[in-house]
């Protein structure tokens, strides 16, 4: 079960990235860790090989936690790709070539859809709903973790293993668990891309 949305990530290289930091005044950090080492599991979602990176989770009291990701590569972002985030006023949208599959995915993660078409989950740890707007995009190209800009969204679970299990039993490709240590907490982690290509990192307190 989900418990709490963590952040939108979003990527760029290590010589951008305190001009990204710049880019969100009204955010505080939340800690800041450098040459943190890349997990295994994220090889199937980067277009290069890479070693360490950092990270630097910002929070702010009325905008969604944002997590950026400063590789030695990074790709620069398009619009021609599959699936892609962007932060719009107190929502988050996902372009989608199959707009259904991804609302499939969303409600497997306890989403329901309001009155006004966007996707809401309020986690018990949470002090706002996360809400999330679907978009239909023709462009098909495959979007990865080190592209440049915002790549994933990442959940706090109470039982990884058991979220893994959820997923995979509804045809969601997931990767294995990994454990890395971040901010001083051993974290268990995982990611999970839908068909339509979407890319969650789920994350568990060991």
């Amino acid at each position: 079960m989900i418990v709490k949305f963590d952040h939108i990530s979003f990527s760029c290289t290590l010589e951008e990235e305190k001009e990204v930091r710049d880019l969100f005044k009204n955010y505080e950090i939340v800690f800041h860790e450098e040459k943190l080492r890349n997990s295994v599991i994220k090889k199937d979602y980067m277009r290069a090989e890479q070693e360490l990176h950092n990270i630097m989770l910002l929070n702010s009291q009325d905008e969604y936690p944002i997590e950026i990701t400063a590789y030695p590569k990074c790709i620069s972002s398009d619009l021609n790709e599959c699936v892609k985030y962007e932060l719009v006023d107190d929502y988050i949208v996902i372009y989608s070539v199959a707009p259904t599959e991804t609302e499939r995915f969303l409600k497997l993660l306890g989403m329901k859809q309001s009155e006004n078409s966007l996707w809401e989950i309020k986690p018990f740890l949470d002090k706002r709903k996360l809400k999330i707007k679907v978009c239909k995009t023709e462009e098909k190209r495959k979007v990865y973790l080190d592209n440049r800009g915002y790549g994933s969204l990442a959940f706090l679970v109470d039982n990884i293993c058991k979220q893994k299990k959820l997923l995979e039993n509804s045809d969601i490709s997931c990767s294995d668990i990994d454990e890395l240590m971040v901010n001083g907490k051993m974290l268990k982690i995982f990611f999970a891309s839908s068909i339509t290509g979407e890319i969650i990192e789920f994350i568990g307190l060991r």
